[in-house]
């Protein structure tokens, strides 16, 4: 889900203003979809979900602390660790070329 912060694309952070209206915020997010093309050579991703500006959804789901999650057809195929320290992106990628085939990169979190 996009809640409009920033986003990370091979270890570089892609900053955006904080959206003030909806329209802003689909926008980035279809930004991101691109992005996440381009790295699927044209695949599609995973459905993106945006929310709304008011961040409702944010904030009836948010998890504090963080944890990394994949969820296939409705159900949890990977989780990490509590965040933000026991997690790791590397583990993260790892699994997600293991499974799906794509190389992970080097960096993030370990």
């Amino acid at each position: 889900m996009y809640d409009g912060g920033a986003a990370a694309a091979d270890d570089k952070a892609i900053c955006y203003l904080q959206p003030r209206t909806l329209e802003a915020r689909v926008r980035i997010a279809n930004d991101a979809v691109a992005w996440s093309r381009k790295q699927l050579a044209g695949r599609t991703g995973p459905p993106l979900v945006v929310d709304l500006i008011d961040d409702a959804a944010e904030r009836a789901y948010e998890a504090i602390p963080e944890r990394l999650y994949v969820v296939l057809d409705g159900k949890i195929v990977y989780q990490g660790g509590v965040g933000p320290f026991d997690y790791s992106t590397a583990a993260l990628r790892a699994f997600l070329a293991q499974h799906f085939g794509r190389g992970g990169g080097s960096g993030g979190n370990s």
